[in-house]
């Protein structure tokens, strides 16, 4: 993790120090549509969801620009198993894209990390906030209880 942001502290310095030309600031919005797949999902749903967040563009050229960005993303499912259940997961998106202006046109593309920020569970009535820590290991627990020989 801290080579990661130590390498994508680097390439921003870089790209400001090459970039004398411009640097943009702006803000981004949009929405998500995320699912789970995998065994067991019979009656899983997508769930809409918000993104929003802030970005820079550092030309380097009038063709290419590295544009970082910090978004809030929500995503998760709903399942309609005996009540309604829906995982509502919240994250801090970091992308660090490369974009390429093409006449009118742009591409976009690179590498995101993704912080946990937080989850809320509800099954029918009831509410559970699940802390960030104890989320992995909650769906490490459900996925090992749904195996057939469960490990030792």
């Amino acid at each position: 993790m801290k080579k990661t942001l130590l390498s994508l502290g680097l390439l921003l310095s870089v790209a400001t120090a090459a970039s004398a030309q411009e640097i943009r600031f702006g803000l981004k919005g949009g929405v998500n549509y995320s699912s789970i797949t995998g065994n067991n999902t019979a009656g899983v749903e997508s769930k809409i969801g918000l993104q929003a967040g802030a970005l820079a563009n550092f030309a380097l050229s009038d063709l290419i620009s590295i544009q970082p960005e910090v978004l809030y993303s929500q995503k998760g499912y709903q399942a309609e198993v005996n009540n309604d259940i829906k995982y509502k997961i919240n994250y801090i998106d970091v992308p660090l894209l490369v974009k390429v202006n093409a006449g009118g046109l742009f591409f976009e593309g690179g590498p995101q990390v993704g912080f946990l920020a937080g989850a809320k569970f509800s099954f029918g009535d009831v509410d559970m906030n699940i802390k960030s820590r104890t989320l992995p290991y909650y769906f490490r627990d459900l996925i090992i209880s749904k195996l057939p020989n469960k490990p030792v």
